[in-house]
């Protein structure tokens, strides 16, 4: 299957585009794709965001954190906007570190 890490790009320029749409679908793929195999928390964290699901986006970003995934060392990718455009999205990225 795809890439868990090229989905959350796609989601985030889904996002950008204002298709909203096109971000659930990945959101909806990676959900169903996380029930057999794995998909770091922080990956559906940052697809959770950008289709609009923020609440869940803290939620799975706190597991991540927890976790130490190594996602996180991966701040600056576009894929963290919508998390980074949530205020506590923003405090737990940024407490996380690089």
């Amino acid at each position: 299957g795809r890439g868990a890490r090229i989905l959350c790009e796609m989601a985030a320029s889904h996002a950008r585009l204002g298709n909203r749409e096109g971000a659930e679908s990945l959101y909806e793929e990676v959900l169903v794709r996380a029930r057999t195999s794995y998909v770091g928390w922080s990956e559906q964290a940052a697809i959770a965001a950008s289709a609009g699901h923020i609440a869940d986006a803290r939620d799975l970003l706190r597991r991540g954190i927890e976790a130490r995934e190594s996602y996180l060392s991966f701040g600056s990718c576009p894929a963290w906007q919508p998390l980074r455009d949530d205020n506590e999205g923003r405090r737990m990225l940024d407490a996380a570190g690089p």
